[in-house]
Protein backbone atom coordinates (compact mmCIF):
# COMPACT_ATOMS: atom_id res chain seq x y z
CA UNK A 1 0.00 0.00 0.00
CA UNK A 2 1.38 3.14 -1.19
CA UNK A 3 1.10 6.60 1.05
CA UNK A 4 0.54 9.78 -1.21
CA UNK A 5 0.76 13.26 0.28
CA UNK A 6 -0.77 16.28 -1.01
CA UNK A 7 0.68 19.65 0.13
CA UNK A 8 -1.51 22.30 -1.62
CA UNK A 9 -5.37 22.38 -1.59
CA UNK A 10 -8.10 24.20 1.20
CA UNK A 11 -9.90 22.65 4.12
CA UNK A 12 -13.07 23.82 4.05
CA UNK A 13 -13.91 24.34 7.94
CA UNK A 14 -17.88 24.24 7.63
CA UNK A 15 -20.76 23.09 10.44
CA UNK A 16 -23.22 20.49 9.56
CA UNK A 17 -21.31 17.22 9.01
CA UNK A 18 -23.57 14.67 8.82
CA UNK A 19 -22.94 11.25 11.49
CA UNK A 20 -22.67 7.89 10.65
CA UNK A 21 -25.47 7.01 11.81
CA UNK A 22 -27.59 5.41 8.82
CA UNK A 23 -31.84 5.71 8.66
CA UNK A 24 -33.38 3.17 6.10
CA UNK A 25 -36.26 5.25 4.35
CA UNK A 26 -39.40 4.09 3.42
CA UNK A 27 -40.46 4.36 -0.96
CA UNK A 28 -40.86 7.89 -1.94
CA UNK A 29 -44.33 8.01 -4.17
CA UNK A 30 -41.86 9.42 -6.71
CA UNK A 31 -38.11 9.16 -8.38
CA UNK A 32 -36.95 11.29 -10.89
CA UNK A 33 -33.35 11.47 -13.43
CA UNK A 34 -32.45 14.57 -14.20
CA UNK A 35 -30.39 14.36 -18.12
CA UNK A 36 -29.90 18.42 -17.98
CA UNK A 37 -26.79 18.09 -14.84
CA UNK A 38 -25.33 15.04 -16.49
CA UNK A 39 -22.60 16.65 -17.66
CA UNK A 40 -21.45 16.06 -21.62
CA UNK A 41 -24.24 13.91 -22.76
CA UNK A 42 -26.63 14.81 -25.63
CA UNK A 43 -29.94 12.89 -24.33
CA UNK A 44 -32.46 11.47 -26.91
CA UNK A 45 -35.83 10.73 -25.43
CA UNK A 46 -36.80 6.72 -25.54
CA UNK A 47 -40.16 7.02 -23.53
CA UNK A 48 -42.73 10.06 -23.34
CA UNK A 49 -45.24 11.07 -20.85
CA UNK A 50 -47.72 8.41 -19.75
CA UNK A 51 -45.91 5.82 -20.79
CA UNK A 52 -45.38 2.90 -17.93
CA UNK A 53 -41.97 1.83 -17.28
CA UNK A 54 -39.87 -0.99 -15.54
CA UNK A 55 -36.81 -0.58 -13.58
CA UNK A 56 -34.27 -1.43 -16.06
CA UNK A 57 -36.59 0.63 -18.81
CA UNK A 58 -34.83 2.68 -21.13
CA UNK A 59 -35.45 6.24 -20.57
CA UNK A 60 -32.93 8.37 -22.70
CA UNK A 61 -29.74 7.30 -24.93
CA UNK A 62 -26.71 9.59 -25.80
CA UNK A 63 -26.79 11.23 -28.97
CA UNK A 64 -22.87 11.07 -29.43
CA UNK A 65 -22.83 7.70 -28.86
CA UNK A 66 -26.24 5.67 -28.41
CA UNK A 67 -24.70 2.38 -26.92
CA UNK A 68 -24.93 4.71 -23.78
CA UNK A 69 -28.28 4.55 -22.06
CA UNK A 70 -29.78 5.70 -18.89
CA UNK A 71 -32.27 3.41 -17.34
CA UNK A 72 -35.58 3.88 -14.96
CA UNK A 73 -35.08 3.96 -11.48
CA UNK A 74 -38.08 2.91 -10.57
CA UNK A 75 -41.43 1.10 -12.09
CA UNK A 76 -44.76 3.61 -12.81
CA UNK A 77 -45.84 5.77 -14.61
CA UNK A 78 -43.88 8.94 -16.50
CA UNK A 79 -46.01 11.48 -14.94
CA UNK A 80 -43.70 14.18 -16.23
CA UNK A 81 -41.08 15.23 -18.78
CA UNK A 82 -39.63 18.89 -17.65
CA UNK A 83 -38.13 20.86 -20.79
CA UNK A 84 -35.79 23.56 -20.52
CA UNK A 85 -34.78 26.30 -22.52
CA UNK A 86 -34.01 24.98 -26.12
CA UNK A 87 -35.29 22.12 -25.57
CA UNK A 88 -33.25 20.86 -22.64
CA UNK A 89 -34.55 17.78 -20.91
CA UNK A 90 -34.42 19.21 -16.77
CA UNK A 91 -36.04 15.62 -15.73
CA UNK A 92 -38.03 13.08 -15.61
CA UNK A 93 -40.30 12.07 -13.59
CA UNK A 94 -41.72 8.80 -12.35
CA UNK A 95 -44.60 7.71 -9.97
CA UNK A 96 -43.79 4.78 -8.58
CA UNK A 97 -46.35 1.72 -8.53
CA UNK A 98 -46.83 -0.34 -5.23
CA UNK A 99 -45.56 -3.57 -6.65
CA UNK A 100 -42.80 -2.30 -8.86
CA UNK A 101 -41.54 -4.73 -11.66
CA UNK A 102 -37.82 -5.20 -12.94
CA UNK A 103 -36.64 -5.71 -16.18
CA UNK A 104 -34.01 -9.02 -16.06
CA UNK A 105 -30.59 -9.19 -16.96
CA UNK A 106 -28.53 -12.19 -16.99
CA UNK A 107 -26.77 -12.78 -13.50
CA UNK A 108 -23.44 -13.77 -12.98
CA UNK A 109 -21.89 -15.79 -10.32
CA UNK A 110 -18.31 -14.68 -8.32
CA UNK A 111 -16.24 -17.61 -9.61
CA UNK A 112 -17.93 -16.96 -13.19
CA UNK A 113 -16.69 -13.53 -13.49
CA UNK A 114 -13.18 -14.40 -14.38
CA UNK A 115 -14.59 -16.78 -17.36
CA UNK A 116 -15.68 -13.44 -19.20
CA UNK A 117 -14.37 -11.94 -21.93
CA UNK A 118 -13.76 -7.74 -21.83
CA UNK A 119 -16.32 -7.36 -24.71
CA UNK A 120 -19.22 -9.69 -22.54
CA UNK A 121 -18.28 -7.29 -19.65
CA UNK A 122 -18.33 -4.49 -21.62
CA UNK A 123 -22.10 -4.90 -23.47
CA UNK A 124 -23.05 -5.84 -19.95
CA UNK A 125 -22.85 -2.64 -18.16
CA UNK A 126 -23.98 -0.79 -21.47
CA UNK A 127 -27.26 -3.01 -21.67
CA UNK A 128 -27.48 -2.39 -18.07
CA UNK A 129 -27.20 1.22 -17.90
CA UNK A 130 -24.36 1.11 -15.70
CA UNK A 131 -21.55 2.27 -17.95
CA UNK A 132 -22.09 5.96 -17.13
CA UNK A 133 -20.47 5.69 -13.86
CA UNK A 134 -17.02 4.46 -15.50
CA UNK A 135 -15.21 8.31 -16.53
CA UNK A 136 -12.67 9.36 -18.72
CA UNK A 137 -9.64 11.69 -17.46
CA UNK A 138 -8.45 14.44 -18.15
CA UNK A 139 -12.02 15.50 -19.52
CA UNK A 140 -14.30 13.23 -17.38
CA UNK A 141 -16.37 12.74 -19.78
CA UNK A 142 -18.12 9.54 -20.06
CA UNK A 143 -15.66 6.58 -20.83
CA UNK A 144 -15.77 5.23 -24.88
CA UNK A 145 -16.88 1.81 -24.85
CA UNK A 146 -14.32 1.09 -27.38
CA UNK A 147 -11.43 2.16 -25.83
CA UNK A 148 -8.98 -0.02 -22.86
CA UNK A 149 -7.53 2.27 -20.53
CA UNK A 150 -4.16 2.18 -19.49
CA UNK A 151 -6.04 2.20 -15.49
CA UNK A 152 -8.80 2.38 -13.35
CA UNK A 153 -9.04 4.62 -10.39
CA UNK A 154 -11.49 3.93 -7.79
CA UNK A 155 -11.91 6.65 -5.00
CA UNK A 156 -13.95 5.39 -1.55
CA UNK A 157 -14.15 9.00 -0.46
CA UNK A 158 -14.04 12.85 -0.89
CA UNK A 159 -12.19 15.32 0.91
CA UNK A 160 -15.24 17.87 0.27
CA UNK A 161 -17.54 18.18 2.94
CA UNK A 162 -20.31 16.05 3.52
CA UNK A 163 -20.11 13.33 1.21
CA UNK A 164 -21.08 9.69 2.20
CA UNK A 165 -18.60 7.96 4.31
CA UNK A 166 -16.62 4.45 2.74
CA UNK A 167 -17.73 3.34 6.88
CA UNK A 168 -21.43 3.69 6.08
CA UNK A 169 -21.65 2.46 2.76
CA UNK A 170 -19.61 -0.42 2.80
CA UNK A 171 -20.68 -1.61 6.13
CA UNK A 172 -21.99 -4.94 5.56
CA UNK A 173 -20.88 -5.06 1.49
CA UNK A 174 -16.64 -5.46 1.97
CA UNK A 175 -17.50 -8.87 -0.47
CA UNK A 176 -19.67 -7.01 -2.46
CA UNK A 177 -17.25 -4.12 -3.02
CA UNK A 178 -14.32 -7.14 -3.85
CA UNK A 179 -16.70 -8.58 -6.80
CA UNK A 180 -16.85 -5.40 -8.63
CA UNK A 181 -13.27 -4.73 -8.40
CA UNK A 182 -12.89 -8.28 -9.96
CA UNK A 183 -15.69 -7.04 -12.88
CA UNK A 184 -13.43 -4.05 -13.44
CA UNK A 185 -10.28 -6.50 -13.61
CA UNK A 186 -12.24 -7.54 -16.75
CA UNK A 187 -12.18 -4.07 -18.05
CA UNK A 188 -8.45 -3.01 -16.89
CA UNK A 189 -5.97 -5.54 -15.17
CA UNK A 190 -4.76 -1.92 -13.62
CA UNK A 191 -6.63 -1.22 -10.73
CA UNK A 192 -5.63 1.32 -8.10
CA UNK A 193 -8.03 1.68 -5.00
CA UNK A 194 -7.60 4.99 -3.35
CA UNK A 195 -9.13 6.30 0.51
CA UNK A 196 -7.70 8.44 2.98
CA UNK A 197 -5.22 7.41 5.65
CA UNK A 198 -6.81 8.18 8.50
CA UNK A 199 -9.88 5.88 8.04
CA UNK A 200 -8.67 3.09 9.47
CA UNK A 201 -11.77 0.99 10.07
CA UNK A 202 -12.24 0.84 5.52
CA UNK A 203 -8.61 0.62 5.43
CA UNK A 204 -9.10 -3.03 7.67
CA UNK A 205 -12.07 -3.62 5.78
CA UNK A 206 -10.98 -4.10 2.43
CA UNK A 207 -7.82 -5.54 3.81
CA UNK A 208 -5.32 -6.07 0.61
CA UNK A 209 -8.00 -4.70 -1.58
CA UNK A 210 -6.50 -0.73 -0.89
CA UNK A 211 -3.56 0.17 -2.92
CA UNK A 212 -2.94 3.55 -2.12
CA UNK A 213 -3.99 6.12 0.95
CA UNK A 214 -3.36 9.43 0.08
CA UNK A 215 -2.95 12.88 2.72
CA UNK A 216 -4.15 16.43 2.42
CA UNK A 217 -7.09 18.48 2.15
CA UNK A 218 -9.68 19.21 -0.54
CA UNK A 219 -9.03 18.06 -3.51
CA UNK A 220 -6.47 15.32 -2.72
CA UNK A 221 -8.63 12.48 -2.72
CA UNK A 222 -9.56 13.48 -6.87
CA UNK A 223 -8.65 10.92 -9.24
CA UNK A 224 -6.86 13.43 -11.33
CA UNK A 225 -4.54 14.93 -8.60
CA UNK A 226 -3.87 11.31 -7.61
CA UNK A 227 -3.23 10.02 -11.35
CA UNK A 228 -0.65 13.37 -11.73
CA UNK A 229 1.46 12.29 -8.42
CA UNK A 230 1.86 8.50 -9.45
CA UNK A 231 1.82 8.33 -13.03
CA UNK A 232 4.86 7.38 -15.03
CA UNK A 233 4.21 7.80 -18.71
CA UNK A 234 1.79 10.44 -20.62
CA UNK A 235 -0.15 7.36 -21.81
CA UNK A 236 -1.91 7.28 -18.40
CA UNK A 237 -3.58 10.69 -18.21
CA UNK A 238 -6.31 8.77 -20.69
CA UNK A 239 -7.01 6.54 -17.13
CA UNK A 240 -10.66 6.04 -16.05
CA UNK A 241 -12.03 6.64 -13.12
CA UNK A 242 -14.96 5.34 -10.46
CA UNK A 243 -16.22 5.82 -6.74
CA UNK A 244 -16.37 3.62 -4.05
CA UNK A 245 -19.87 3.18 -4.19
CA UNK A 246 -20.44 2.86 -7.60
CA UNK A 247 -18.37 -0.40 -7.73
CA UNK A 248 -21.15 -1.73 -5.51
CA UNK A 249 -23.73 -0.73 -8.10
CA UNK A 250 -22.09 -2.91 -10.29
CA UNK A 251 -21.38 -5.78 -8.56
CA UNK A 252 -25.53 -6.11 -7.41
CA UNK A 253 -26.36 -5.75 -11.13
CA UNK A 254 -23.99 -9.17 -12.02
CA UNK A 255 -24.85 -10.96 -9.17
CA UNK A 256 -28.67 -10.07 -8.93
CA UNK A 257 -28.78 -9.64 -12.56
CA UNK A 258 -31.31 -6.52 -11.87
CA UNK A 259 -30.92 -2.34 -12.40
CA UNK A 260 -29.45 -1.45 -9.03
CA UNK A 261 -31.77 1.28 -7.30
CA UNK A 262 -30.73 1.14 -3.86
CA UNK A 263 -28.13 4.56 -2.78
CA UNK A 264 -26.70 5.62 0.28
CA UNK A 265 -27.22 9.45 0.73
CA UNK A 266 -25.92 11.96 3.53
CA UNK A 267 -27.67 14.88 4.62
CA UNK A 268 -25.21 17.71 5.81
CA UNK A 269 -25.17 21.86 6.29
CA UNK A 270 -26.00 23.83 8.83
CA UNK A 271 -29.36 24.30 7.60
CA UNK A 272 -30.52 21.02 8.62
CA UNK A 273 -31.19 19.66 12.40
CA UNK A 274 -30.87 15.92 12.19
CA UNK A 275 -27.76 15.26 9.95
CA UNK A 276 -27.27 11.41 9.03
CA UNK A 277 -26.77 8.99 6.05
CA UNK A 278 -30.45 7.48 4.57
CA UNK A 279 -30.31 4.23 2.88
CA UNK A 280 -33.02 5.34 0.03
CA UNK A 281 -33.54 5.26 -3.85
CA UNK A 282 -31.91 6.57 -6.50
CA UNK A 283 -33.74 10.34 -7.51
CA UNK A 284 -35.58 10.27 -4.61
CA UNK A 285 -36.80 13.33 -4.18
CA UNK A 286 -35.28 16.06 -1.71
CA UNK A 287 -38.00 16.74 0.60
CA UNK A 288 -38.13 12.96 1.03
CA UNK A 289 -35.16 13.30 2.54
CA UNK A 290 -35.48 16.31 4.35
CA UNK A 291 -39.07 15.81 5.62
CA UNK A 292 -39.21 18.87 7.96
CA UNK A 293 -36.24 18.54 9.22
CA UNK A 294 -34.89 22.04 7.74
CA UNK A 295 -34.66 24.92 9.52
CA UNK A 296 -37.08 27.74 8.97
CA UNK A 297 -36.01 30.27 6.42
CA UNK A 298 -34.61 30.43 2.59
CA UNK A 299 -32.13 27.77 1.71
CA UNK A 300 -29.72 27.29 -0.57
CA UNK A 301 -30.08 23.38 -1.66
CA UNK A 302 -27.08 21.46 -2.70
CA UNK A 303 -26.59 18.42 -5.04
CA UNK A 304 -23.11 17.29 -4.78
CA UNK A 305 -20.37 18.58 -2.91
CA UNK A 306 -20.22 22.25 -1.60
CA UNK A 307 -17.00 22.79 -4.09
CA UNK A 308 -18.67 20.60 -6.94
CA UNK A 309 -22.31 20.82 -6.60
CA UNK A 310 -25.60 21.95 -8.48
CA UNK A 311 -28.28 24.19 -7.08
CA UNK A 312 -31.50 21.99 -7.01
CA UNK A 313 -34.88 23.62 -5.76
CA UNK A 314 -37.11 22.50 -2.65
CA UNK A 315 -39.24 20.09 -4.55
CA UNK A 316 -36.52 18.78 -7.02
CA UNK A 317 -34.50 15.34 -6.95
CA UNK A 318 -31.27 13.71 -6.33
CA UNK A 319 -29.15 13.49 -9.92
CA UNK A 320 -27.36 10.62 -11.34
CA UNK A 321 -24.14 11.23 -9.59
CA UNK A 322 -25.09 13.06 -6.89
CA UNK A 323 -24.67 11.36 -3.25
CA UNK A 324 -25.11 14.36 -1.20
CA UNK A 325 -27.25 16.80 -0.09
CA UNK A 326 -25.92 20.06 1.90
CA UNK A 327 -28.66 22.82 2.68
CA UNK A 328 -27.46 26.02 3.74
CA UNK A 329 -29.23 29.40 4.50
CA UNK A 330 -29.70 31.99 2.01
CA UNK A 331 -29.53 35.52 3.02
CA UNK A 332 -31.82 37.89 2.08
CA UNK A 333 -29.42 40.43 0.92
CA UNK A 334 -25.65 40.13 0.10
CA UNK A 335 -23.54 41.78 2.29
CA UNK A 336 -22.41 44.85 0.81
CA UNK A 337 -18.65 45.16 -0.48
CA UNK A 338 -18.20 41.72 1.31
CA UNK A 339 -14.64 40.83 -0.31
CA UNK A 340 -13.29 43.58 1.47
CA UNK A 341 -14.28 43.85 4.60
CA UNK A 342 -12.29 40.65 6.68
CA UNK A 343 -14.22 39.27 9.30
CA UNK A 344 -13.50 36.35 12.47
CA UNK A 345 -17.04 34.88 11.68
CA UNK A 346 -16.43 34.67 7.68
CA UNK A 347 -15.30 31.61 5.37
CA UNK A 348 -12.43 32.78 2.98
CA UNK A 349 -9.58 30.95 1.57
CA UNK A 350 -7.45 34.12 1.80
CA UNK A 351 -5.44 34.64 4.96
CA UNK A 352 -6.26 38.60 5.03
CA UNK A 353 -9.51 37.27 6.40
CA UNK A 354 -9.61 37.36 10.44
CA UNK A 355 -10.97 33.94 10.15
CA UNK A 356 -7.77 32.16 9.23
CA UNK A 357 -6.65 32.46 12.79
CA UNK A 358 -9.67 29.88 13.63
CA UNK A 359 -9.58 26.27 14.23
CA UNK A 360 -13.56 25.84 14.58
CA UNK A 361 -15.91 25.03 11.61
CA UNK A 362 -17.54 28.26 10.38
CA UNK A 363 -21.08 28.45 9.51
CA UNK A 364 -21.41 28.24 5.67
CA UNK A 365 -24.28 30.51 3.54
CA UNK A 366 -25.63 30.90 0.33
CA UNK A 367 -24.16 34.08 -0.66
CA UNK A 368 -20.42 32.49 -0.70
Amino acid sequence: MISVNIQKGFDLKITGTPSNELEHLVNPSHVAVLPEIIPFIKPRLKIKKGDHVKVGTVLFEDKRNPRIMFLSPGAGEVVGIEFGPRRVIREIVIRLDADEQYKDFDQVRLDEIDTLAREDVVNALLAGGLWPFLRALPFRDIAGPDKEPPAIFVSLDTSEPFHPQPDVYLDGHADLFRFGLNILNRLCPTIYVMVAGGNKKTIELLNGAITHTYKGVYPANDPGVLLYQIKKAPEENAAWYIYGQDVLHLARFFKHGRYPTERVVSLGGSSVKTRKHFQTRAGVPLQHLIRGNAIEGPQRFILGGVFNGYHGHAHGYMGFYENALNVLPLPDEPELLAFSRPGFNKLSHSRTFLSSLRSTPLDGDGNM
